[in-house]
Parts: structure tokens; C-alpha cells; sequence
């Protein structure tokens, strides 16, 4: 199990951090178990406000988080009661979907891999790359095998092979070693179908591949953009989501019956967790109001794209802004020093307006307590136009070099209490892993040499790696892949070197 904090720092800043990595109990330990680990990582790090709890299974996950809301609702910092706690995980949702969508096509997966593994074993890149420009095609070094456990990997490695089709095929006329290749022993038993015995992939295998490329494109863009741990994602994802219906919706009528078919399964299991949208966390809304460039507009605009009763669509609207509104009443209520300063103020200013007595305490002390509350409530009527300000001034222009949590930082002083809310709302994160984990299909395990570790140095090495590794650019994926080639070229370097001071010896010694 592995607990991770994240907040907006005073010098706004987006920051997350491993707080806890430890054994989440044997089952027949129970769940109990399991959240009692919860509550003490919290609790030995002096973490009290809880905003949202990000959880990567959404049903076995239910009782921890009323056992949460239960042990903190008593806490100062606790937030409108823990409303708005359980926030479903993007990734593993998606992770769900596709691992479900490969399974659908698992035999024309597996042949398109075996046909890459083959030309690896076989040694003979330069005969491919020749195969391939016969064809006209660009290749470039490397092929590379996939992850089972990691989707997006299946994604790469079809996508690369799908447009090596041609290549491939002549590949095969032209090395008859690599035709055998594919009908090793080892292979037997693979497939479940025997009449599917292991070959090189036919056409309808290829299809059944550039189908699925074509299906997880959509979400593969999507998850980069709201795996990366260096951006706020929250405030986009409404969009996000929104942006893989409408794909979807246009997938499930294309002509081709195998996209269709992906397209409705995926369709699906997402209406399953969000459907029309009014299933989301309503602080993912809020976060998007609190985004100038969207607020309650951006809002509206995304339900008009999926509900046709407008009159349903404007009162949810308001429900988004009501909530808006009791979180800045929660916020003015707990930020008590201001209260507290108008407060002393207004009683120091009665308090001179009489003389000192106590008979004239008595006469004049429903006087004061009048206009203490005069002053209170003036206050409060002025801290509220905070909103309706914020809400009635145009957004702002959206464009690539725009900064959020910048714009932020710079209107801090006209929005005091709004953008204490936005530096605990802008935090959430929408998925429960950031890059490779949030691309996961299975659960990760620990290897038999880290097991052997005590329990405590497993926690400190997991948790210090996380603390001090340098966070990976947001275009991670082709950084790995460009990095994956220079490596070998670098390598190939330092022979060339060597080989020329072992000639250079040589020639020396002669």
C-alpha cells in the first residue's frame, strides 16, 4: 500500500510526496486492518485536512473511506463533512477498460507480438529495414516487445507494427527462417483455440490490430496528460472525459464493425463509473469554475454537449455554484483571526463609546452586542461579493502558455478566500498513479530479493527513491524511447572507441 500526499505550497507550487509504503494486511486480516494503516500514516505525519481520497478501487475501497470519514469528522479541519471524500480514480477505471479491450482481441495481440519477437530473434534488423524500404516505409530502430501488465505498451508496440504491416509480410518471403520461427514447441497451448494455432499473423489479425490502435489512441492521450504529476489535471478533466464521449459516441458509428464494437464496449464500462457526468465528485467541477478560463461557462457548455433539457442543465449549474459558495462560507467561517479581529474591533470601539460602570454595562451591553453584530454581518455581506465577483468577470484567454497556478498566485490579494480554496481544490489528483503505474492492468509485486528486505528498509528505500528521483518530463514516453536509442548508440560508441585503443596498442606493442 502506498499513501501519497499532495498539495499546493505557499509559493504555489504543485507538490506530492510518498508519505507511507507498507504491507496492507493478509486478507483474513480484514479490512479493518487496512485502514487502521491508513489512519496512523496520517496521523504520524500530523495530517488532519482531508480533502479527497483518490482510490484506485472504486468498490473495495468503500469502507475505507467511510471508516476516514468516520475517525476525522470530528476534526477541525474537516471540510463541509467529508461531502465530497471518495473520488473515483481516472486511471484505473481506464486501466479496466482497456485491459478488457485487449482480452476481446488477446489471439491477434499475441500474433502481431510474436511477429515482432521473431524478427528480433532472428537477428536481422538490417534485412527488416531493407524489407521496409522496399516498401517504402520509414523504420527506424527499435522494435520493441510490450508490458502485458501495462497497457499503454500493447498500445506502442501495435501502433509501430501496424505501420510495418507491408514490411513484415515481405519479411517473411524473403527470410524463410523467420517463418519457422512461429511454430516453435514452446508456443503450443498458447492460444485457446486449436483451429488459432500459432502462425504469423493473417490480415484479419492486422485489422483486428489497426482497430485497436485507432480505440486506444483516445485514451492513451488522455492518460499522459492526467498521469503527469508536474501539472494540475483536475481542473481539465470534466473536458477530458467529455472529449472521450463525444469520440466515442462518433467511433461507435464508423462503418468498421470491429471499431464499433470497441467503441460501444468502452462506451459502456466509462457510463458505468460517470455516466451523463452528473456522477462526478462535484469538487471536479468546482475545480474548473476555479479554472478563469472556464468557470461556471466551462461548466455549462459541458453538459449542453450531453443533456438536451436545458432547464436540467441550468439547475445543476446552480448546484455547482451553490456548493461553490458553502465551501467559501466553510473557509470564512474557518478562517477565524479575521472574525475574531472584527470582532475585538467592533467590541473595543462600543467599549469607548461608554463609560466604565456597572450599572451602565448592564443598560449598554445590548447595545454593544447589536453593534458587534452589525459589524459581523457587513463584513461577511462584503467577503461574499468575493464570488459573485470572481463569477462575473470574463474568463480569461485560453492559450499554451498560459500559467494557473500562477494566475493565481498574481490575484491572491483580490480573491483572499477563493484562492485558499484553490490551492486545497487545484491539489486533487484525478488518478491514483502517475505515469507507468497509472497505465497498470495488474497489481504491482515486489520481487523476491526486495522481499527479503525488512519490512521497514523496503518503506525506506521506496519512499526515499520517491522523494529524491527527479520527476520525468510530461512527454516521458518518447524521452524513454529516444534515450532507449542514443543508449545503444552511446554504446556502440565506446566499442568503436575501445576497439580503436585496443588498435592502437597493438600497433604500438608491433
Amino acid at each position: 500500500m502506498a499513501v501519497r500526499a499532495h498539495w499546493i505550497d505557499n509559493e504555489w507550487k504543485l507538490c506530492n510526496k510518498m508519505l507511507r509504503f507498507c504491507s496492507a494486511g493478509a486478507p483474513f486480516e480484514g479490512r479493518e486492518v487496512f485502514c487502521k494503516k491508513i489512519e496512523k500514516s496520517l496521523f504520524d505525519w500530523g495530517i488532519t485536512k482531508i480533502l479527497t481520497l483518490t482510490v484506485d478501487e472504486i468498490s473495495s475501497n468503500d469502507p475505507v473511506v467511510q471508516y476516514l470519514k468516520f475517525k476525522t469528522k470530528d476534526a477541525n479541519d474537516v471540510v463541509l463533512g467529508h461531502e465530497f471524500l471518495k473520488l473515483k480514480s481516472f486511471s484505473h477505471v481506464v486501466g479496466e477498460v482497456a485491459k478488457e479491450v485487449l482480452e476481446y482481441h488477446r489471439d491477434s495481440v499475441s500474433r502481431v507480438r510474436f511477429a515482432v519477437l521473431n524478427v528480433i530473434r532472428t537477428l536481422k534488423v538490417d534485412l527488416f529495414a531493407k524489407c521496409a524500404e522496399k516498401e517504402g516505409i520509414k523504420f527506424e530502430w527499435p522494435l520493441f516487445l510490450n508490458d502485458e501488465t501495462v497497457w499503454d505498451s500493447t498500445y506502442m508496440l501495435l501502433e509501430k507494427a501496424v505501420g510495418l504491416q507491408k514490411a513484415f509480410e515481405r519479411f517473411m518471403e524473403e527470410d524463410s527462417v523467420y517463418l519457422s520461427c512461429f511454430y516453435m514447441p514452446e508456443l503450443k497451448g498458447k492460444f485457446d483455440e486449436e483451429e488459432k494455432a500459432p502462425g504469423p499473423p493473417s490480415e484479419t489479425d492486422w485489422e483486428n490490430a489497426r482497430c485497436l490502435v485507432t480505440v486506444l489512441r483516445l485514451f492513451y492521450k488522455v492518460m499522459c496528460r492526467l498521469s503527469d504529476p508536474s501539472v494540475v489535471t483536475v481542473n481539465a478533466f470534466a473536458y477530458e472525459l467529455l472529449g472521450v464521449q463525444v469520440r466515442l459516441a462518433q467511433l461507435s458509428k464508423s462503418e468498421d464493425q470491429v471499431i464499433t464494437s470497441l467503441a460501444k464496449l468502452m462506451k459502456k464500462k466509462i457510463d458505468q463509473q460517470w455516466g451523463d457526468l452528473y456522477d462526478l465528485n462535484p469538487l471536479v467541477l468546482v475545480a474548473m469554475v476555479l479554472d478563469p478560463r472556464y468557470k461556471l461557462k466551462g461548466v455549462k457548455f459541458c453538459f449542453d454537449q450531453v443533456v438536451n433539457d436545458k432547464l436540467k442543465v441550468e439547475r445543476f449549474v446552480e448546484k455547482v455554484e451553490i456548493t461553490l459558495v458553502h465551501l467559501y462560507e466553510h473557509y470564512i467561517g474557518c478562517n477565524s483571526n479575521l472574525t475574531k479581529d472584527i470582532v475585538a474591533f467592533s467590541a473595543n470601539v462600543t467599549a469607548n463609546l461608554v463609560d466604565s460602570g456597572a450599572d451602565k454595562e448592564d443598560h449598554t451591553k445590548c447595545i454593544r452586542d447589536q453593534f458587534v453584530k452589525l459589524v459581523v454581518e457587513e463584513g461577511k455581506k462584503e467577503r461574499n461579493q468575493e464570488v459573485s465577483r470572481y463569477l462575473s468577470e470574463s474568463c480569461e484567454i485560453d492559450s499554451s502558455t498560459f500559467d494557473l497556478l500562477g494566475w493565481w498566485r498574481h490575484n491572491s490579494f483580490w480573491y483572499p478566500t477563493l484562492s485558499q480554496i484553490a490551492r486545497d481544490v487545484l491539489a486533487i489528483p484525478v488518478c491514483a498513479a502517475f505515469y507507468e503505474d497509472a497505465f497498470r492492468t495488474e497489481f504491482r509485486e515486489l520481487d523476491l530479493y526486495r522481499m527479503s528486505k525488512p519490512r521497514d528498509l523496503r518503506e525506506i528505500l521506496v519512499v526515499g527513491k520517491d522523494w529524491f528521483k527527479e520527476k520525468p518530463p510530461a512527454d516521458y514516453k518518447e524521452s524513454w524511447i529516444d534515450g532507449f536509442v542514443k543508449s545503444d548508440e552511446e554504446d556502440e560508441d565506446e566499442e568503436d572507441e575501445v576497439d580503436e585503443d585496443e588498435e592502437d596498442e597493438d600497433e604500438e606493442k608491433a
